[in-house]
């Protein structure tokens, strides 16, 4: 929402505000005038001397009319509180919001998740109406709503799956590659996920961001796909006017934003942003467990300290995407070995070429502070992603044969 828009927002919930308080002044003054000229009808109270407490107080009727009079201006704001909550009489220039209800929400638990969004002020009105209306066959999925919606019209949402947005939406996860991008997107029919692909990795869209600008060119002329590894963790919901450049841009800005925030830890890390996101890459492929993954971070770290004794990291995420490259290099008619093999640390010396996946902020975390250890193998148990860590060659290979009959 625009300065100028939420400024006519602003005048909009001020106008209600003062409506409201105008309303219960005018209220109270009447009040207070019936009393009044209800003291003057006694003979033995000064009219000025009315609504005043003193040696000669109030009579019984007095006070009967004031508390009854105070009873029913809290009953008449209650009352306009709770009708202005339902039927939405006072809510003006309302923002629109994206909300998901996750599959097997009670309707309680739907009132919360629309209070926490701001589309409703008080769950359990929410939730006593939904109940007594007959109306609590509500959806799961992703619904547009507003926060200056009536009951009904939020109701009226819920409760029909062609108001349900859940299946126009683009997503990137942690630990996504390329490849699983355009697979994982495949199912909705708005956006051709291989044309975003085309898009992210056009040099005229990804150039124009900062983070584009501290990486060499040197380094990016020897990746695969340039942007592998710089899709931040998002979700976009499309619609009609949604292009693949503009899901791509999206995307771009997104990671632009959260490299920002990381800038002073990379330019004191002693690395390149492309070695740190590669290297992140790797944890992020490994595990999701972020205790682990400074440890692995470590290994990474002390492997390439000591790149003549260690001059592969051989680390199996790599070998897998390597593997991918080539089956893709074969769909378009373009083989390279070298370029694939330049990714597989079973074959090439220090990191891969690039980024093999998008890594978190845990693993790009990890991967400028590293545990510090002396450990230079690990191995994770398939089943439980319990990993383990040796400092020799002899140590890691005690930990295989344990782990032997477990990843079988």
């Amino acid at each position: 929402m625009d300065a100028k828009n939420q400024e006519k927002v602003n005048a909009k919930n001020n106008q209600k505000k003062s409506f409201i308080n105008d309303f219960f002044e005018k209220y109270v003054v009447s009040i207070r005038k019936k009393v009044h000229d209800s003291c003057a009808e006694d003979e033995n109270v000064q009219s000025d001397d009315c609504g005043q407490s003193g040696s000669e107080g109030f009579s019984k009727k007095r006070i009967i009319i004031l508390v009854l009079a105070s009873f029913f201006i809290l009953i008449s704001a209650f009352s306009l509180l709770i009708l202005n909550e339902m039927y939405a009489f006072f809510k003006y220039g309302g923002q629109e919001k994206v909300v998901e209800i996750p599959y097997g929400s009670s309707t309680s638990k739907i009132a919360y998740i629309l209070n926490e969004n701001d589309i409703i002020n008080y769950p359990w009105i929410f939730s006593t109406y939904t109940s007594f209306s007959g109306q609590a066959n509500l959806k799961h999925g992703a619904f547009k709503l507003n926060t200056s919606m009536s009951y009904n019209e939020i109701i009226n949402i819920l409760s029909s799956d062609r108001n349900n947005i859940s299946q126009t939406k683009f997503v990137i996860f942690d630990g996504l590659d390329m490849f699983d991008m355009c697979e994982t997107n495949s199912y909705q029919s708005l956006i051709d996920p291989k044309e975003v692909l085309e898009e992210l990795n056009n040099k005229e869209n990804y150039s124009k961001f900062d983070f584009a600008r501290d990486i060499k060119q040197s380094e990016l002329s020897g990746a695969y796909y340039p942007m592998e590894g710089f899709c931040a963790l998002c979700t976009f919901y499309l619609d009609s006017g949604s292009t693949p450049k503009s899901i791509a841009n999206k995307i771009l800005e997104k990671t632009d934003n959260v490299l920002a925030n990381l800038r002073e830890e990379i330019q004191n890390s002693g690395m390149s942003l492309w070695e740190i996101v590669t290297t992140a890459s790797i944890i992020q492929a490994e595990t999701s467990n972020e205790q682990d993954m400074k440890k692995i971070s470590s290994v990474i770290h002390n492997r390439r300290k000591n790149s003549e004794e260690y001059r592969r990291l051989q680390c199996d995420p790599t070998s897998k995407y390597a593997q991918k490259i080539k089956k893709d290099m074969k769909k378009i008619g373009y083989f390279d070995e070298n370029k694939a093999n330049s990714y597989d640390t079973y074959k090439s010396d220090g990191l891969p070429a690039g980024p093999i996946c998008n890594p978190s902020v845990s693993a790009i975390k990890a991967a400028i502070n590293p545990d510090p250890t002396d450990f230079y193998y690990f191995c994770a148990n398939i089943k439980t992603g319990e990993v383990f860590y040796a400092k020799t060659l002899n140590e890691h290979e005690l930990n295989l044969k344990k782990l032997g009959a477990a990843n079988l």
